[in-house]
């Protein structure tokens, strides 16, 4: 009866753990940039000027609607850099491009605490 329970246990165990990492997993591969938007951040990344705003947008309406995840903060943070060499003037080039940086580390700060790897 004790090694029944015993395996009921483990085996409980052992489900909830897959379970827990598969809705992580899902939950994180669905939080981050779509082919899309990657697609057009490369283009602006590249000098396209005018998908700078729009690819920020996007990355700013994911991560409002789904929450941060370490891969959207890292491009959010990257638009706004990007935002930054597009600027016109000093003091928005030094604001944007602050701004990114900051963006950036914080995703990278939230990737170095994700319990799996990404």
């Amino acid at each position: 009866m004790m090694v029944s329970q015993s395996r009921s246990i483990k085996a409980l165990k052992l489900a909830s753990t897959f379970i827990a990492a598969f809705a992580l997993s899902s939950n994180l591969a669905l939080a981050n940039p779509s082919e899309r938007t990657l697609s057009q951040f490369n283009q602006a990344a590249q000098g396209d000027s005018g998908l700078v705003d729009t690819v920020y947008g996007e990355l700013s309406k994911q991560l409002e609607e789904q929450g941060a995840t370490p891969v959207t903060l890292v491009y959010l943070g990257s638009a706004e850099t990007l935002q930054g060499r597009e600027a016109f003037m000093p003091w928005n080039k030094m604001k944007f491009t602050e701004r990114g940086l900051a963006t950036i580390q914080k995703g990278l700060d939230l990737m170095a605490n994700q319990p799996v790897p990404l």
